[in-house]
């Protein structure tokens, strides 16, 4: 799968270079801050704010869920849903279990989602039961936060063990697509160990401790 997406080579996973010591996943970092101030107000949308326990809580109740649908370690993730909080729990959610998601935004043109969701690999798509009913010919795993919202809402609140999910710093985190303005939109990999370190250079700004 990784030969269907350009890279550069500050980015290039086939480096074959160790992670350097403390590095670790990008959602380790959201964790820290979970189990450090669990009643802080994590994210503020629309009017809505939820804390880092609640996020916390319905991120680890889709990353069961997915993965009782067979994903895991190495398994690609579209998520094609509108910024929301549901949204942020939704990436939590696909990092926690193991994969890598690919975000999309829905206002893009039918055909550009259609042909992410072909040329990303992925094999679960992440959304609502409005544009899913958009994109039938999908064929991997399609899981509706708001359709399947009980049916997520009965899996355990309880974290993933680490050694269970098994991501490290040199895993897949996420695939960003590009404008496609001079053609086909291409994908670029950006692994866990450059994700972490991006936010981690950007402390001051996500108040990261």
């Amino acid at each position: 799968m990784k030969t269907r997406f350009e890279t550069t080579d500050v980015l290039e996973s086939e480096s074959g270079q160790a992670a350097p010591p403390g590095a670790e996943a990008l959602h380790a970092i959201f964790e820290t801050q979970a189990d450090a101030r669990p009643e802080a107000v994590a994210v503020v949308f629309g009017g809505e704010e939820t804390t880092y326990a609640s996020l916390e809580s319905h991120a680890n109740r889709l990353a069961r869920h997915l993965r009782r649908r067979g994903v895991g370690r190495g398994s690609v993730v579209a998520m094609l849903l509108p910024r929301s909080v549901d949204a942020y729990a939704a990436l939590l959610g696909i990092l926690k279990a193991g994969a890598a998601y690919v975000p999309i935004d829905p206002e893009y043109p039918a055909d550009r989602v259609a042909y992410i969701l072909e040329d990303s690999g992925a094999g679960a798509l992440v959304t609502t039961a409005d544009l899913a009913g958009r994109y039938e010919a999908f064929g991997g795993v399609v899981v509706r936060v708001d359709a399947d919202r009980d049916a997520i809402a009965v899996e355990s609140p309880a974290r993933l063990p680490r050694g269970e999910v098994g991501v490290g710093p040199r895993d897949l985190c996420y695939v960003i697509y590009t404008s496609g303005s001079t053609g086909r939109p291409k994908g670029v990999m950006i692994e866990h160990l450059n994700a972490s370190h991006l936010v981690r250079a950007e402390g001051h700004i996500y108040a990261v401790r």
